[in-house]
């Protein structure tokens, strides 16, 4: 009984010691006063020259990011590509996306020849099939607002 535990534990060992990416968190501001909330997120924007956009329930980057938290993203030319690193959250046009609205907001996981890997913290692999490149980033995420109701 000894020995099997032993031999357990040898086995899970290298599951404990990979190390996962680090994560390169923006600020989540969180805020109770609607108005506030959407001014700030307005202000920011408008000061630091990025857009601001709104997160559909997918649950992908959940718990860091959640469903219908309002996001910063600065533009390439702001942001610029040659300076993302593991850890950042960016967003870019995906090639499974048909429309010219839905874009995808994910974590850089890795980097090979073709580019970035990226995926959602909340999926349990990479998103298939795609790279990031310099021509499909449309920019980094640098700030998270959420807005909490109270009843």
């Amino acid at each position: 009984m000894r020995k099997l535990l032993l031999l357990c534990l040898l086995l899970l060992l290298p599951i404990g010691c990979t190390k996962a990416p680090d994560r390169i968190n923006p600020p989540v501001k969180e805020y109770t006063d609607f108005n506030l909330y959407m001014n700030d997120i307005q202000k920011e924007a408008k000061d630091r020259g990025g857009l601001f956009s709104w997160i559909t329930p997918t649950g992908s980057m959940l718990p860091y990011i959640q469903d219908y938290d309002w996001v910063i993203i600065l533009p390439a030319d702001k942001a610029p590509f040659e300076d993302l690193q593991i850890g950042d959250i960016v967003a870019y046009n995906a090639t499974w996306v048909t429309d010219d609205i839905t874009k995808v907001l994910h974590r850089i996981t890795g980097k090979d020849q073709w580019g970035w890997i990226v995926g959602g913290d909340n999926n349990p692999v990479n998103d298939p099939n795609v790279h990031l490149t310099k021509e499909n980033y449309l920019g980094k995420c640098v700030t998270i607002y959420r807005f909490h109701h109270i009843q």
